[in-house]
């Protein structure tokens, strides 16, 4: 995203490392986790073909087609290669233009029901910032097995067609499914939505309306390897984000301000247990290797959480039990004053009013003109209980025996399932793709890329899923109202 600050993109990639890589990787398991990457490339190299071998498989070629589009800031051209696709199926994509190159799309498969399972993704891609530095050219779709390199390999265009040819396996049966299926792809994730996602939910309730289940992007996976997998969490909660800024005629009281929170964020809070982390960390912590690591998340999980336990927890970690105010480096302003960027990260059922009042007390700000947007998101996660969730879960879990499957709670990542979800749509992180973490650390940097065994089988993965929740019945009233 242009409007990124060198800090703000280092914190992006910190938040990406920490979605994928979880806790694996604090500081007790980073040289565990290095050392053995090298075992585990070995071992996904001895499963790959020849680069003419993966240049012949048509998920394969479709996703290099489509890397090889630039969209960066600019979907239309991405939207047109996806709607020739859909009308390839015989559906009737619209496409939506909104100036500047900006576009949204979508095609309906009907079922036999109107509501309908959204199959979501967004067209844009994180802009390449070091083109030069690139091994391969970003746009071209290279590929040295078993990796295919460009920007979007990994955000998000092959999750995109993953969902593509699932809708293609359901429109070529003679039978309709059960539900009707959505292609949704959005502009503008990078930057916020504004003209993707929470534009669609606004400007076409005709559609929004029928949306009853949303697939999109946020699942993460911690393999072992190839053939050992830790744990594979299907996103169904985040906290919501709140930007803010404090503004001064002088630099000095910002500067301090700026410290000030950074030494608060050190201090000890009262650790607060949402339903959604409950929820995650009930399947999440059995899963850690480490006997004390497990006990203290057990004890947390009984809100006996000693302080300082919860102290030497990783960041990421003490995230999940916190409200927080992250400040970023003080700017110049235009009018010769400055400005403290800040951004508010909410737990579920966070008042924001008393957060702020709580984060940012008036001793701590006074004099300053402090001011907060409305938090982006919703006041809740998704259920994990549902007749939907459990397809998830099985399938994951036929895909790959004796995987520990469950929920997965974001503490400093966002997606778009936040605005579904705000709008009352049960919506999912789902990735079906075995990546480790080396892989998903690049998705905004140079070198982006995507290895092809894990992205092949996830392929049918993803498109059995889709077929599963397609022709499902419609659930017990019981059941409806637990979604």
């Amino acid at each position: 995203m242009s409007g990124y600050t060198p800090f703000q993109r280092q914190h992006r990639r910190a938040a990406r490392w920490a979605l994928y890589s979880s806790f694996a990787l604090s500081g007790l398991a980073v040289f565990a986790v290095t050392h053995s990457f090298s075992r585990k490339l070995g071992t996904l190299e001895e499963q790959s073909g020849t680069r003419e071998e993966w240049e012949a498989r048509p998920e394969v070629e479709l996703l290099r087609r489509y890397v090889r589009i630039d969209t960066t800031e600019r979907e239309i051209e991405g939207a047109r290669f996806l709607a020739e696709e859909l009308r390839l199926m015989g559906l009737e994509p619209v496409l939506e233009e909104l100036g500047d190159g900006r576009a949204n799309l979508w095609a309906i498969l009907e079922g036999r029901r109107r509501e309908a399972i959204v199959l979501h993704n967004h067209i844009d891609v994180f802009r390449v910032l070091e083109p030069e530095a690139w091994a391969f050219e970003p746009f071209g779709g290279e590929i040295e097995p078993p990796f295919l390199y460009g920007r979007g390999a990994f955000d998000m265009k092959s999750l995109a067609i993953a969902q593509l040819l699932a809708l293609r396996a359901l429109a070529a049966r003679p039978e309709r499914p059960e539900r009707s299926v959505i292609f949704l792809a959005t502009a503008d994730e990078e930057s916020g939505s504004r003209l993707g996602t929470r534009w669609i939910l606004r400007e076409h309730p005709e559609l929004a309306e029928r949306f009853d289940l949303v697939l999109t992007e946020g699942g993460v996976v911690e393999p072992v390897s190839v053939s050992e997998i830790k744990y594979w969490g299907i996103e169904a909660g985040q906290k919501r984000f709140a930007a803010g800024e404090a503004c001064f005629r002088s630099r000095a009281p910002l500067d301090w301000l700026f410290k000030e929170l950074y030494r608060r964020q050190r201090e000890l809070g009262t650790p607060v247990l949402t339903p959604e982390v409950r929820d995650f960390l009930r399947t999440y912590a059995p899963t850690r290797e480490e006997k004390w690591f497990r006990r203290m998340l057990g004890s947390l999980l009984q809100g006996e959480a000693n302080p300082t336990h919860f102290q030497v927890f990783p960041a990421y970690l003490r995230s999940l039990f916190l409200n927080e105010i992250v400040p970023f480096p003080v700017e110049r302003t235009a009018d010769g004053g400055y400005r403290l960027p800040m951004m508010a990260h909410l737990l579920p059922g966070a008042d924001a009013d008393r957060v702020f009042a709580e984060l940012l007390p008036p001793w701590l700000t006074h004099g300053l003109d402090v001011r907060f947007d409305e938090p982006l998101g919703a006041a809740g996660g998704s259920s994990t209980t549902s007749a939907d969730f459990r397809i998830l879960e099985e399938s994951l879990a036929a895909a790959h025996a004796g995987t520990p499957v469950g929920p997965y709670f974001l503490s400093w990542s966002a997606t778009d399932a936040r605005f579904f979800r705000q709008r009352g749509v049960a919506s999912y992180g789902f990735s079906p793709f075995l990546v480790f973490s080396i892989e998903s650390y690049r998705a905004d940097t140079r070198n982006e890329r995507i290895n092809l065994p894990g992205f092949v089988a996830g392929v049918e993965v993803y498109v059995e899923t889709v077929r599963r929740l397609a022709d499902a019945a419609r659930p017990a009233p019981a059941e409806a109202a637990a979604r």
